[in-house]
């Protein structure tokens, strides 16, 4: 007859024995569940908080753009914009245009600097991030 080493353990051990091993299967289960929910729950926050930002910069986004729009809206009505576009439209030379525009921002350069520090720039030739080339864009359609 084979005796197993269960069958040689007294009472007690038992009766212990498997509360440890049911009780060790349990808290492997719990710390599973556990993981498995804080991971969930972190990868959900950060992609709320990620979302949030992006629509926070896309707010930003159109409110500067709305703002750009309106300081474009303003400065393509000056007189020396109009005679910008006027040479640009005769001659398509935007190069040109752009040195009428800068001959004459000197004034207005000075006193946005006064008033707020910064100054406005006009590159030559005008690149696609400029206000007036937008306008440009925008009317011309090119």
């Amino acid at each position: 007859m084979s005796y197993s080493i269960f069958s040689k353990l007294k009472l007690k051990p038992k009766l212990i024995l498997p509360i440890i091993i049911t009780g060790f299967v349990y808290m492997v289960l719990i710390v599973a569940i556990s993981y498995y929910l804080l991971m969930n729950t972190f990868r959900h926050d950060t992609d709320k908080l990620i979302s949030s930002k992006i629509n926070d910069f896309n707010q930003t986004c159109d409110a500067y753009s709305e703002k750009a729009l309106f300081a474009a809206t303003i400065c393509s009505q000056f007189e020396f914009v109009q005679e910008a576009y006027q040479e640009y439209y005769e001659s398509n030379d935007l190069e040109s245009a752009s040195k009428l525009i800068e001959h004459h921002t000197g004034k207005l350069n000075s006193l946005i600097k006064s008033n707020t520090g910064n100054r406005c720039p006009y590159p030559l030739p005008p690149s696609p991030g400029t206000v007036v080339h937008q306008v440009l864009v925008r009317e011309t359609g090119r």
